[in-house]
């Protein structure tokens, strides 16, 4: 293939573009939720979103720690398993709601 350092280029540069743009996007989705409340009305959109990058910093950087490996195992167990298991259970109570189910 031709130029394909230049392609390698691009395909991290894109995969990189798409990280950023995922995160813009979890940053700004739950910053309008907060501001949309009553407890964080007053606060300025971009101090909320400050905020919310560096609480996402602080938990992030626990993974970086000796342990983050045990916690990262702890929460993927946790999650995978029973979370879902609980999801599941709550999607059938809903359905069985909306559908008026005796």
């Amino acid at each position: 293939m031709e130029n394909s350092q230049a392609w390698t280029f691009l395909l991290g540069l894109t995969l990189y573009l798409l990280g950023v743009d995922s995160a813009f996007s979890m940053v700004e989705a739950v910053a309008t939720v907060l501001k949309d409340t009553q407890t964080f009305r007053g606060w300025p959109q971009s101090l909320l979103a400050l905020a919310l990058c560096l609480l996402g910093l602080a938990i992030s950087a626990l993974f970086c720690t000796n342990w983050g490996f045990i916690l990262f195992d702890s929460i993927d167990h946790y999650l995978g398993n029973y979370l879902l298991l609980l999801v599941g259970i709550l999607q059938c109570f809903g359905v069985g709601w909306a559908f008026d189910y005796d």
